[in-house]
């Protein structure tokens, strides 16, 4: 591969970049891109990591880690370096889910885990309330906090989270011992929640391997920022607080449609603070038309009080292009049955 100045990298596949997303691609030290539906955040991100390795600004055997919220976000943003810097240079991009992140390194470091804590080699994940409910049930979890099942696994994890804290195991041997080990079923079960703390865990009492992980990723991207939780924020800021290695988070932070799943309310302003970020806008939408934009600007100003930005639309667009229609229904099956007549309607015009 041949070496390019800085100065002359310029984006791949036609991309045109505004001001401050060419600002985020080229800025050292950490960095919160907050950017609208249709703004090309995952393509921010896939221009940063082509300009990072093109310069050879992360050289080998340095990577970049990009976490995403989600299974397609993380494959989609892989496929565009892919497509963009060719697969020599997108070997060195690990994309990954949180889960994924955790479980990677938990499946690595696993013998470092006192053995109370220890889980075995071949533990089973669970990933639905029925699981876990069955469970913390044989465990007697819940029998012996005298709690409903909403607040057992999360009074688990914070148990956890004070074991961490103050060095020592909070819950009694057998809990730990029914939850880790092989003494009710020949598997030990685990959560995606347990195995992040887990490994929260050993970054915290293993320096070496803190060191490891953070000589190994020079630049971490995170991806859907919006929806990350408390559990998955408190592993990104052990790995990478106050250390060397670069964060860029990208998000939206008026699209928090996760709140309910417990994403971090105040994300935002926490990676600012702990990381002492720069936070920069990206004020085009290049996908939605200058009606569509227009109605999109009416709901921010009702919704958010966050200050007006003024978004702009693609030089793509006329100024009249884009359709915005008042729906009202008397109820939910009338407005199920007219939406789906429209968008057969639309199909057929395609046809």
């Amino acid at each position: 591969m041949q070496i390019i100045e800085p100065d002359n990298w310029c984006p791949l596949a036609g991309i045109e970049l505004e001001s401050d997303a060419s600002r985020a691609i080229r800025t050292e030290g950490n960095v919160l891109v907050v950017a609208g539906p249709g703004s090309g955040k995952t393509e921010l991100l896939a221009q940063k990591a082509d300009y990072l390795l093109r310069t050879n600004l992360c050289p080998p055997p340095k990577k970049i880690l990009a976490i995403s919220f989600k299974k397609d976000a993380a494959k989609n943003l892989k496929e565009r370096i892919v497509n963009r810097s060719g697969k020599d240079l997108a070997i060195r991009i690990d994309s990954l889910t949180y889960d994924a992140f955790a479980k990677q390194l938990l499946d690595q470091f696993r013998e470092v885990l006192p053995k109370s804590i220890r889980p075995d080699q071949d533990y089973v994940i669970l990933t639905n309330t029925n699981q876990i409910k069955q469970m913390l049930q044989e465990t007697e979890y819940l029998k012996f906090w005298n709690t409903d099942l909403h607040q057992a696994e999360k009074t688990l994890l914070n148990n956890i989270i004070k074991a961490i804290k103050k060095e020592r195991i909070i819950l009694p041997e057998k809990i730990y011992k029914q939850i880790f080990h092989r003494e009710i079923k020949p598997y030990t079960n685990l959560t995606f929640s347990l195995i992040t703390l887990l490994v929260i865990y050993i970054l915290h009492h293993n320096t070496y391997i803190l060191r490891a992980l953070r000589h190994t990723y020079k630049y971490v991207f995170l991806d859907e920022f919006q929806d990350t939780t408390d559990l998955q924020y408190n592993l990104v800021k052990k790995s990478f607080c106050n250390s060397s290695t670069q964060v860029t988070a990208v998000g939206d932070n008026k699209q928090r449609i996760m709140l309910w799943a417990g994403a971090r309310e105040t994300v935002f302003q926490d990676f600012e603070r702990d990381f002492s970020a720069r936070t920069l806008y990206l004020l085009m939408n290049h996908r939605s038309a200058p009606k569509l934009v227009a109605l999109q600007k009416s709901m921010y100003q009702s919704l958010c009080d966050d200050g007006e930005r003024n978004i702009e639309t693609s030089s793509k667009w006329k100024a009249n292009d884009g359709k915005v229609s008042l729906w009202i229904f008397n109820d939910e099956k009338d407005e199920a049955y007219h939406l789906a007549k429209n968008i057969v309607e639309k199909i057929k015009m395609v046809l």
